[in-house]
């Protein structure tokens, strides 16, 4: 076993959590596993630890080598190549989901359809975060959309901050000691996109704008024939420097764990909810299965966030998606 320890920063939710109970193990290395701090949508799992997503922790993995793996929004990744930042990925991508079931609107809005949003205020934490990429993207390809004509609403710093959206999109702050929560309950702004945002807006004044999302998600599939990712894990270059193997031992360990993670979904020894949506309904009603791991069978979905990104200015050119990850054989 390689003396050195090493650490990943990982949430404790879907197959990270086989890695983070010890279920499963980085063969050859000695690990530790630091908690991320935790939020509102903490709840119990199986084998101890509660649910937590990894996103207090995003900023310092993107700036600074914290971990000698971290997960960092997928978007996010891509702005810390583009700055220059010393860190590259594994083609590792915890967590996914659809922005069709994490849109919230103010029920006095007048939004029935996508189209509505237009000239409307919607708040999505920072214009960078990756679900408002995704949901950027969503709307311009599926509904036709112009998103630059939509009122971006902030309540949260970017986590790069010297970055600025491009002047062609409308961007505004919320008001000091208001939260994009508190401003949709009051009608302040008409929509909200952020992760379970119509469980975590339960208002008389607040509904999801796909009551059911499936139907929606089954015609974006059509095509796009992948599940969007929202996580990567990312490897500061110093790690490579520490072990040039750790990364491949990470990668196998992963593999493991999604694998035991999807038979028990599967088998129903672990609940089916990912990201807000049921797994097998997603499967049954919209044709979406969870995709394993590697560069090759997520191509086509890395292609479509760099495009996402460079065409609304959060990355400055395209990259390849093999310029972005080790492993890129895999």
């Amino acid at each position: 076993m390689n003396a050195a320890r090493f650490t990943i920063g990982i949430g404790n939710r879907y197959d990270s959590l086989y890695l983070r109970n010890g279920t499963v193990k980085v063969e050859g290395f000695d690990v530790a596993y630091p908690s991320p701090p935790e939020r509102a949508e903490s709840r119990p799992q199986p084998g101890g630890e509660g649910y937590v997503a990894p996103s207090s922790i995003f900023t310092a993995v993107a700036t600074q080598s914290v971990y000698d793996v971290g997960e960092l929004a997928l978007s996010t990744y891509f702005q810390a190549v583009d700055y220059g930042k010393e860190i590259t990925a594994i083609p590792v991508f915890p967590s996914r989901f659809f922005p069709h079931c994490q849109i919230a609107v103010h029920v006095d809005s007048a939004i029935e359809e996508p189209k509505d949003l237009v000239g409307k205020r919607f708040g999505v934490g920072f214009f960078s975060k990756n679900y408002a990429v995704w949901l950027r993207g969503v709307l311009r390809e599926q509904y036709h959309v112009p998103v630059e004509k939509i009122i971006w609403v902030e309540d949260e710093p970017e986590h790069f901050l010297e970055y600025r959206p491009p002047d062609r999109f409308l961007v505004e702050k919320a008001p000091a000691g208001e939260t994009l929560s508190s401003l949709l309950k009051t009608g302040k702004i008409d929509a909200l996109a952020a992760p379970r945002a119509p469980e975590r807006n339960r208002s008389p004044k607040v509904r999801a704008l796909f009551e059911n999302p499936y139907p929606a998600i089954r015609e974006y599939y059509k095509g796009h024939p992948f599940f969007p990712i929202n996580t990567v894990l990312t490897v500061p270059k110093s790690t490579l420097k520490k072990s040039p193997d750790f990364s491949q031992s990470v990668f196998a360990a992963f593999k493991q764990a999604f694998e035991l993670y999807r038979d028990e979904v599967r088998s129903e020894k672990r609940e089916d909810e990912h990201s807000g949506l049921s797994l097998k309904r997603l499967e049954a009603e919209s044709g979406v299965a969870l995709l394993g791991y590697g560069l090759r069978e997520n191509r086509e979905n890395l292609r479509a966030m760099i495009q996402y990104c460079y065409e609304q200015g959060v990355i400055r050119r395209r990259y390849e998606p093999e310029e972005l990850f080790l492993l890129a054989e895999t």
